[in-house]
């Protein structure tokens, strides 16, 4: 496993699947879809320049069965998803605002928003399961 850096800001190994020894599938952060990667960036820039937590990115079909509340076309799997914390100097509802109104220069947006308030930590799911074209239109 060796740790890439994918932009500015992130490296591949903020992205490997967290299975460990259930699934020994080797990370692969490094394989992320770099428009995923452009729209995280752009969303950094937006909010200011706050250091954005991945808390999970990729996560192979073993983990993925395994990880209460998975969905079966979940994007994590096709290395085209990410659940992110909540930088600390924002609230909830000023990043979920910033997700939301999130595109890049050339039109990219995330197409699935998942919004996780309450509960298991606080953070947002954000995916480009359409390519980055169909902007939100994924909701839940």
């Amino acid at each position: 496993m060796t740790d890439k850096q994918l932009s500015e800001h992130f490296h591949s190994s903020e992205f490997d699947c967290k299975g460990g020894s259930e699934c020994n599938c080797g990370g692969q952060g490094d394989k992320m879809d770099m428009r995923l990667i452009r729209l995280l960036e752009q969303l950094r820039y937006n909010c200011g320049g706050y250091p954005i937590e991945i808390n999970s990115g990729y996560r192979c079909p073993i983990h993925n069965a395994n990880v209460a509340g998975h969905a079966d076309n979940s994007q994590h799997k096709y290395w085209r998803a990410a659940d992110l914390a909540i930088p600390s100097a924002l609230s909830f509802q000023e990043f979920q605002w910033y997700v939301e109104t999130c595109r890049t220069s050339d039109g990219l947006m995330f197409d699935g928003i998942g919004l996780y308030p309450q509960g298991r930590g606080y953070f947002i799911h954000v995916d480009i399961r359409d390519g980055g074209h169909n902007g939100g239109y994924y909701r839940w």
